[in-house]
């Protein structure tokens, strides 16, 4: 008998974390039937560059709110809430990009013409490096490297270039280091 109590609690649990899954299916199938009813109600028919503006302007909740349970009274006022801050936002953010390029010009202003020179060679092999890290990266980053425009001949030279000037400024210890995480 006692080596079935422990047994019957297990079972116990087992049932209402069963019954508890059951109720949240039906709860996320009714959502789903809701949205298939508004999806399917006649509306004018639209054409597939019109449907690929609709989905690229479509409400989007932020994040873990959709995991919420939110009713559709809630989401539109969300919606609302986005609405109202959307063009301060918009603007705000277009005034912190020309704060910021005012910045780098005026920072770029206290150099002298061969700091410049080299700030220049800076940026042009970080970006090459970067280039270069998101064609490893897979088919998303390739997309992206692709949308760029082509690196000239000088940018790939400096890649190659910051490429060994990293491996010769390479401690000895860093590699070792390296070596012993690697075996770990």
């Amino acid at each position: 008998m006692k080596a079935l109590k422990p047994f019957a609690v297990v079972l116990g649990c087992a049932l209402l974390l069963m019954a508890v899954q059951s109720a949240q299916s039906k709860d996320r199938d009714k959502d789903k039937s809701e949205v298939k009813e508004k999806k399917s109600a006649p509306e004018a028919k639209t054409t597939k560059s019109q449907q690929k503006k609709q989905k690229k302007n479509a409400k989007r909740l932020p994040n873990h709110f959709g995991r919420l349970g939110l009713s559709s009274e809630q989401r539109e006022n969300v919606y609302a809430v986005q609405a109202k801050y959307k063009e301060q936002i918009k603007e705000l953010m277009q005034q912190l990009a020309d704060l910021k390029e005012s910045q780098r010009q005026e920072m770029e202003g206290l150099l002298t013409d061969d700091q410049k020179t080299r700030l220049t060679e800076f940026v042009a092999k970080a970006k090459a490096k970067r280039k270069a890290r998101a064609r490893r990266k897979g088919p998303l980053f390739k997309i992206k490297a692709k949308a760029e425009p082509k690196a000239d001949a000088e940018s790939e030279e400096a890649a190659e270039e910051t490429k060994s000037d990293s491996d010769a400024e390479e401690k000895p210890e860093a590699k070792s280091k390296k070596k012993s995480e690697a075996k770990e």
